[in-house]
């Protein structure tokens, strides 16, 4: 039969002060038979059983905690944070150089010592032999482009002539001056604006969305 001191904690300072015994103890199936210092008082022994049960189970914790981190969010890869400043225990992807002895996965993914500087920049997936963005390696950096506009003028010096423009291009006839030799030469303006048709910056660039490039420190 269960004993009312091995369901309860009693504190023998004077006076009966009792506490349930917490469900860590009894589930692990802690009874004064099992006590591994025989010689602790009863109460001792199950408040040494509580502390060493917590202990457990907070590593067992960390060591899941840490075991998920490293499967879902390798410590080198770019995650996308909204806040200005990386939250405790995560790195900027500025371009800074890291400790690699310290943070030994992040040294994995970037064995220069450096972080990839993201700021302002776009990620592209890898061409890894598809053909289309040839001749890249990984972590290496391209400058904006567009694709090529072509067009082309074409004007011959003979009166009642104009200009023929092709491609971007639009001819627009100003006015004709004469007595240039013996025939007239007309003048064109030819220009080209694609702020007229398609908005226009310093750079090309799809719509997107600002965040701040983090990685794990670890």
């Amino acid at each position: 039969m269960t004993t009312f001191a091995e369901n309860h904690i009693v504190f023998p300072d004077g006076q009966l002060n009792v506490a349930p015994l917490p469900e860590a103890v009894m589930h692990n199936g802690f009874t004064p038979e099992t006590r591994d210092a025989p010689g602790m008082p009863l109460p001792a022994q199950y408040l040494n059983w509580l502390f060493r049960d917590i202990y457990r189970r907070s590593q067992a914790l960390e060591e899941k905690s840490q075991t998920l981190n490293s499967r879902v969010i390798p410590a080198w890869m770019p995650i996308a944070c909204p806040m200005e400043q990386p939250p405790l225990g995560y790195l900027k992807c500025n371009g800074a150089k890291f400790d690699k002895e310290k943070y030994p996965e992040l040294a994995m993914g970037y064995p220069s010592g450096a972080l990839p500087d993201l700021r302002g920049e776009f990620i592209r997936g890898w061409d890894d032999g598809r053909g289309v963005d040839v001749g890249r390696t990984l972590l290496s950096s391209q400058v904006d482009a567009i694709r090529n506009i072509t067009g082309g003028l074409i004007r011959t010096l003979r009166s009642g002539s104009a200009v023929s423009p092709s491609g971007v291009f639009r001819g627009v006839l100003d006015n004709t001056i004469s007595g240039v030799g013996s025939a007239g030469v007309e003048l064109s303006t030819v220009s080209f604006d694609a702020s007229r048709v398609v908005p226009t910056a310093n750079e090309n660039r799809p719509r997107n969305v600002a965040f701040l490039y983090i990685v794990r420190a670890a």
